[in-house]
């Protein structure tokens, strides 16, 4: 019996299907990055919601939306109300590391009737830091907009003058505080993301999870599509491959049809072979007789 094997040889995908089929794949990396930062965030914010000295954050950077205009100035790392800004989120290491000069995210006492997450906080510039006799520190800082308005220069600070300089400033106008009350570290700034940020902040739902899981529905019903498509598929490959298989069986049946024909035909033609030998010898014995 012979056997007739056929291999099912896939068209190859064009230039342009190639690129499309990346750009889907790329589309989708992106797509459930976004929704897992999103999520993320949602829990940074959920968590931090009812700590107004919690900064929300997501692998150790903070994201703060810029209130008032007490760090407007002239230097590069000044920034504006409407502005966000990133922290690194504080830490033994990287609070040893402050210096005169730096911006940090503290805990100010002042604001600790305000509600949220991070009201209770601000952020300002460092312009001195004092040793105490315990070997704590403690961090005094003043605002860009106040540094301007009253040229005050950080640099003529020493341990003999200045507290006598800082309260000439007011004591509003500057802040006192331990390591302990230090909650970030200002890293760099995003000119006027803040205002967009609360918006969506006020209009979470609206903004971020309808669209988001109006996508993840999408997403999911065009996974289901190409499940059902690849399974119609594999159904039809099965359905030919089936069909394949029963022609091969009805050739197969052919030729032994054939065959036993051509061997039937041999064994008549040997029957009427031996019948006519059979004959002529009783007549050659009729003749002798």
């Amino acid at each position: 019996m012979q056997e007739n094997t056929t291999k099912e040889l896939k068209t190859p995908m064009t230039t342009k299907q190639k690129v499309w089929f990346g750009v889907k794949i790329a589309l989708n990396v992106v797509f459930y990055i976004l929704i897992l930062l999103v999520l993320l965030f949602s829990i940074s914010n959920i968590r931090a919601k009812n700590k107004n000295d919690q900064i929300p954050n997501i692998f150790g950077k903070g994201y703060l939306n810029v209130l008032s205009d007490s760090m407007t100035g002239d230097n590069e790392d000044s920034f504006n109300t409407g502005d966000m800004i990133i922290v690194k989120i504080a830490n033994k290491k990287n609070i040893s590391k402050l210096e005169v000069g730096n911006i940090v995210t503290f805990y100010d006492y002042r604001l600790a009737s305000n509600k949220g997450a991070g009201s209770a906080l601000d952020t300002h510039r460092i312009v001195y830091i004092d040793k105490t006799n315990n070997d704590s520190y403690v961090y005094y800082t003043v605002g860009d907009k106040i540094a301007k308005q009253l040229n005050f220069d950080a640099s003529k600070l020493n341990a003999d003058n200045y507290l006598t300089i800082l309260n000439s400033l007011g004591s509003n106008n500057y802040q006192a505080f331990g390591s302990t009350e230090i909650r970030g570290i200002y890293s760099g700034k995003w000119s006027g993301f803040g205002k967009t940020i609360q918006t969506i902040n006020n209009h979470f739902i609206a903004i971020i999870i309808v669209p988001v899981a109006i996508l993840l529905v999408f997403e999911i019903g065009v996974l289901v599509l190409n499940i059902m498509r690849a399974r119609e598929e594999k159904l039809k490959l099965e359905m030919k491959e089936t069909s394949q298989e029963l022609a091969n069986q009805e050739t197969i049946s052919a030729d032994e049809k054939e065959k036993l024909k051509a061997e039937l035909r041999a064994e008549l033609l040997k029957e009427m072979l031996k019948e006519s030998d059979n004959e002529e010898e009783s007549k050659e014995k009729e003749e002798n007789k």
